[in-house]
């Protein structure tokens, strides 16, 4: 669970071509994270489920890894909040919505589905602005 968050929170940060404003980084969250999350369908489910499991300091590491990777969230949707694009919103809970939505794709999503991860990516890019541009 601990390589999982590290891997992520690397794979994140040294993405390229996120973009300068809030919505273009938001789209590239959205893409980044329901990508990363199909490839590793097996880690993200062991990684969700199972950290009740783990003894406290352990699960407060991991929680304390989660909250770094969320914040990059948090931090799109602040700025696009100052900048006028999203409304005032509970970030928290805005990014804690998001973030459970676009997790839930490595739940359903089935390689030999209707839609490829490009168009799943999209449909998500474009409920998620929906939800944050009102």
């Amino acid at each position: 669970m601990n390589q999982h968050m590290v891997s992520l929170i690397e794979n994140w940060e040294k993405l390229e071509g996120k973009g300068d404003d809030p919505v273009s980084r938001l789209k590239a969250f959205v893409a980044f994270h329901i990508r990363y999350h199909i490839e590793r369908r097996a880690d993200v489910v062991i990684a969700n489920l199972e950290l009740r499991s783990l003894g406290e300091d352990y699960r407060a590491d991991v929680v304390t890894k989660r909250s770094q990777y969320e914040a990059n969230l948090r931090n799109i949707l602040s700025d696009g909040v100052k900048a006028g694009v999203f409304p005032k919103v509970d970030l928290e809970v805005a990014a804690f919505a998001i973030i459970a939505m676009l997790t839930g794709v490595c739940f359903w999503y089935r390689p030999d589905g209707r839609l490829s991860i490009d168009e799943i990516i999209e449909v998500h890019q474009k409920l998620v602005l929906q939800g944050v541009v009102g």
